[in-house]
């Protein structure tokens, strides 16, 4: 009896102890998990950036990323490359629709699709973006319902005619009409509006609620009807800004500047005869008109013949020879034209 308990009580432990493994296996982070939660059930990250400004940390686990709001340190999105252990359950705003389609809410959508594989949130445009594949749902943050979506094929969705006012009718056309428009000219809007300074974006031909509320600015700034369309008129008024920044751009390079008065400048023609009445008296290379030198040789000789008489009488009290006197003379001479030709 006793061995039959024992057996009964090691069957009930490891019956245990598989469940345990089983609920750890299976145990899932959400939106407004904890840092610690993540940590705890997807370990350590490969990498992790902070972004101060956005308020945003972002731990990266191979290509799949977790983001953290810094003030909180919970959970505010991910984006799952496939091996991220994540959940999201639906509440109770859920009807028993094999579809969702427009107005439908978060909870709906979560019982009909599942979890998604990215959420981002767009905070100032009231929007907030589930990701299945390459597929995404659109929710206004205001009022957690189905705004707009792209569908590349696995979305089980839907949208009755019959449930729809007149209204309602002709906004899912203007719509679709958008929606419909040919990838390469999303993608050329997208990369005019890049091109002029906008931020549409990833240039992926794809028209999303980022590009339609970025064209919606660029009308805004041209004082053009806010329709968030996408047509040969949008266009247009795109290379036409396109071509007005680039005109303004190379005006403001190539501007001609005016040239500054010669304020500092001598005029050639005020100097040239000054300079050339100076020189009109070259002899033997010294710059003298013959008044100069006529003049500069009578004070030379008074001058220069005062010295070796002083000598001659005064210091020596006898003759000195001629050609030291002469040598003197002319000394004093070269000194003296020197002196004329410096004035």
């Amino acid at each position: 009896m006793a061995a039959r308990t024992l057996r009964i009580v090691l069957l009930l432990g490891i019956l245990s102890l598989g469940g345990l493994t089983t609920a750890l296996a299976t145990e899932t982070f959400t939106l407004g998990s904890t840092t610690q939660d993540v940590l705890r059930i997807q370990g350590t990250p490969t990498g992790i950036n902070r972004y101060q400004a956005l308020n945003e940390e972002v731990w990266s686990y191979g290509y799949s990323k977790i983001t953290f709001s810094i003030r909180t340190n919970r959970v505010v999105e991910w984006h799952d490359s496939g091996n991220l252990r994540v959940g999201l359950l639906p509440g109770g705003n859920t009807t028993g629709a094999a579809k969702f389609t427009k107005g439908s809410h978060k909870d709906d959508v979560l019982r009909i699709q599942g979890t998604p594989t990215g959420i981002n949130r767009y905070q100032a445009l009231d929007e907030e973006v589930w990701n299945y594949g390459y597929s995404t749902i659109t929710f206004s943050i205001k009022t957690n319902r189905v705004v707009e979506w792209h569908d590349n094929g696995n979305l089980r969705v839907g949208l009755a005619a019959t449930s729809m006012t007149q209204t309602q009718i002709l906004s899912q056309s203007a719509t679709q009409t958008t929606t419909a428009a040919s990838n390469k000219a999303v993608r050329q809007a997208q990369k005019l509006l890049r091109d002029l300074g906008y931020q549409p974006g990833p240039i992926d031909g794809i028209y999303g609620s980022r590009t339609r509320q970025t064209i919606k600015l660029f009308q805004a700034d041209e004082r053009l009807s806010q329709t968030g369309t996408i047509d040969n008129g949008l266009i247009n008024q795109l290379v036409i800004a396109k071509q007005r920044n680039t005109d303004e751009i190379l005006s403001a390079l190539f501007k001609p500047t005016q040239k500054p008065q010669n304020q500092f400048r001598t005029p050639v023609q005020q100097v040239t005869p000054q300079v050339r009445k100076q020189k009109s008296g070259v002899i033997t290379g010294i710059w003298l008109t013959p008044q100069e030198l006529a003049f500069a040789f009578i004070i030379t000789w008074a001058i220069g013949l005062t010295p070796p008489l002083l000598i001659r009488y005064g210091f020596l009290k006898r003759p000195m020879s001629p050609f030291p006197s002469i040598a003197v003379c002319v000394l004093f001479w070269l000194v003296n034209l020197l002196i004329f030709t410096a004035m």
